[in-house]
Formats: C-alpha cells, sequence, structure tokens
C-alpha cells in the first residue's frame, strides 16, 4: 500500500499545484492580451502604408515621374507599375476602384 501522505500534505500539494495553474492561466491571458495588441498595432501600421501606397500612386506628378522612368534613378518605370498593382490589389481588398 503506497503511503500518499497525511492529509494536510495532500492538501498543501493539491494548493501549490492550483497556484501553479492559476499562474499558468494568468500568464496565458496576458500573452494573449499582449499579442493582441502588437497585431492591432501591425494592422494599423499596414493601413497607414497601404494608405500611403495609394496616395504615391494616384499623384501626377509621381505618376509622371515612374512613367518616364525618372522616379528613382536605379530602377526604371516598373516601379511605378508596382506601385499601381499594390494600389490597385489594395483597394480591391477594400472593396474600392483604382482609377488609371
Amino acid at each position: 500500500k503506497a503511503d500518499g501522505g497525511s492529509p494536510g500534505d495532500l492538501a498543501v500539494a493539491a494548493l501549490r499545484w492550483a497556484r501553479h495553474l492559476t499562474w499558468s492561466a494568468t500568464r496565458a491571458a496576458y500573452d494573449a492580451r499582449h499579442v493582441q495588441d502588437m497585431a492591432r498595432r501591425a494592422h494599423e501600421a499596414a493601413d497607414v502604408a497601404a494608405t500611403q501606397v495609394g496616395y504615391m500612386a494616384h499623384r501626377p506628378c509621381l505618376r509622371r515621374l515612374f512613367e518616364q522612368g525618372k522616379g528613382f534613378p536605379a530602377e526604371s518605370g516598373g516601379v511605378w507599375r508596382q506601385l499601381k498593382a499594390a494600389a490597385a490589389d489594395l483597394a480591391f481588398q477594400r472593396g474600392g476602384l483604382v482609377a488609371d
């Protein structure tokens, strides 16, 4: 017959186990809240970036420079096509239209 200890020892062990489980659950909730906050911040930053790409893609002065291949010296008008495609994709995802 195995000796489980006195009832007081079992109660203390059960209490320690309960405290450990409570601490683990609390820590998991805190971590989940932190991850949710970081995801919200990343989403907000992505929205700002998408808006800026849209502004760049629809600005006549920048459009002309990219079409002429003068937007960035290291690259040609391909950058303009990439910006325009990115703006179109983002507008489509948001349910809007992109003007040519």
